[in-house]
This record gives structure tokens, sequence and C-alpha cells, in this order.
């Protein structure tokens, strides 16, 4: 595992509320690699999941997994897993660059809370909304969000790789009066 933040950097981003049994299902193996670290640098131990998604269902009822950190493809592909829950999970945390409300919306029954994190590899995460039909979005603390028909985003905090204007190529809309946006 290479990476160009050190592990209490990756531990200071905002990825998810706390939990007890966290699951990281992601897509991309690095992602789930460093969502499994942000796990550990905030004291929870996380169950990272297979990509199989049967053996993945499998490992997250045997662990008894009280929250979801993933992306949308590896929630839709964990679905099934759902139609067993006796209890709604804590928190269901959506990390990604684009989202599909509309799909989302069918996982709320089984979360206390749905959070979106707009986040980016390169950038980590830099915007959170609660799962609604039209999600806006706010910054996050240390962030700076601007809109020049992308979002342009530059980070204050301290990091070994700054990030200035960074271009994302995330196409979105100030919310009139606020520092929200909403996606295109």
């Amino acid at each position: 595992f290479l990476s160009e933040w050190s592990f209490s950097d990756i531990g200071r981003e905002p990825y998810a509320p706390h939990s007890i049994r966290p699951f990281v299902y992601m897509t991309d193996p690095y992602e789930a690699v460093e969502k499994s670290l942000w796990c550990y640098e905030n004291s929870m131990t996380p169950l990272v999941g297979e990509k199989d998604s049967d053996m993945a269902i499998f490992a997250a009822k045997r662990y008894v997994i009280d929250s979801l950190i993933t992306d949308e493809q590896s929630l839709t592909r964990f679905a099934p897993f759902f139609s067993e829950l006796q209890a709604p999970l804590t928190s269901i945390t959506v990390i990604g660059s684009a989202f599909s409300p509309s799909t989302l919306m069918s996982f709320e029954r089984y979360a206390q809370s749905i959070q979106l994190v707009m986040a980016l590899p390169e950038t980590g995460a830099f915007a959170v909304a609660p799962l609604s039909p039209a999600p806006e979005f706010a910054p996050l603390p240390h962030c700076v969000v601007e809109h020049d028909s992308e979002i342009v985003l530059t980070k204050t905090a301290r990091y070994p790789t700054p990030i200035i204007r960074y271009r994302t190529d995330i196409r979105a809309l100030p919310v009139s009066g606020k520092t929200s946006f909403t996606l295109l």
C-alpha cells in the first residue's frame, strides 16, 4: 500500500460516524485499504469486504456489522444483505464523486442515517450531504469549494502534498445564499 498521505492525515478525514463494527466494502481495493486505515486511526476495527459479493455478505452477517462504508456501485451489489437484516444499521456512508439519489433512496430504510461523502482519491473528502432526493452538499471544515462550471477545491489543512485550486471535473451549482452546492 503506497500513499502520499500519512496515516494520521488519513485519520483526520471525516469519512463516517464512529461505530463499533464497521464494514468497509469498496469497488477499488486501494480505497478499501485507505478507508480501513481510517477506521484504525479512529479506534475502530473494520471488516474489509471481499471482492465476491456473496462472500462479503456472508462475512458481514457473521461479523454482525453495525455500519457500512461503501461506494454506490458496491452498495448495489451488497443489496441482498439487507433482505435478512433484523434491525437498521446505525449508518451507511456512501463515498464518491457522483451519486444517484433515486437509486440510493431505496436503501433509506436499512440505516438510521445515510450520508453521502464527496471525495476523490487524490483529494480525500471535501463535502458531505444527508441522503435526500436532491442532496445539498456542504463543504467540510478546511475545504474551500469554488464553482467555475466545475468544483475547484482548496484544502486549507496542512498536508505533505498541498491541495490548492484543484480542478475536479465535477460539475455542480452553488445553492443561492449558501456555501452548499448541488451536483449537475
